[in-house]
């Protein structure tokens, strides 16, 4: 779908074009992105399973009290290594149906 079909009604006495202009070339940073998707809390509900509510509630107020991202934390105070924050936080697989990683013993 091209920026010219996502514009919506243009306002009165306004070309269509002009807005399809303003939109070309806008692109989302990836790094921007991930990083607001990491810092917030919610994110931190794909952790309840394998860590348990108290600990991934733990991690979410030390990341909202220190601005660091969520698997920062967690590799930070060794709650989860990187390997299975990657295969947790995997952005694919949080979005396909299925079930969640269990609990580590």
């Amino acid at each position: 779908m091209s920026s010219r079909e996502l514009i919506a009604e243009p306002e009165p006495g306004q070309d269509r074009s002009d807005l399809a202009i303003l939109a070309e070339g806008i692109r989302a940073n990836r790094e921007v992105c991930e990083r607001y998707a990491y810092l917030s809390p919610s994110i931190a509900t794909a952790l309840n399973p394998v860590i348990r509510y108290s600990r991934a509630a733990e991690v979410v107020k030390k990341s909202l009290k220190t601005g660091k991202t969520i698997p920062e934390v967690c590799l930070e105070d060794k709650v989860l290594s990187e390997k299975e924050l990657k295969e947790i936080l995997d952005p694919h697989r949080m979005t396909e149906p299925g079930l969640p990683p269990t609990r580590r013993k």
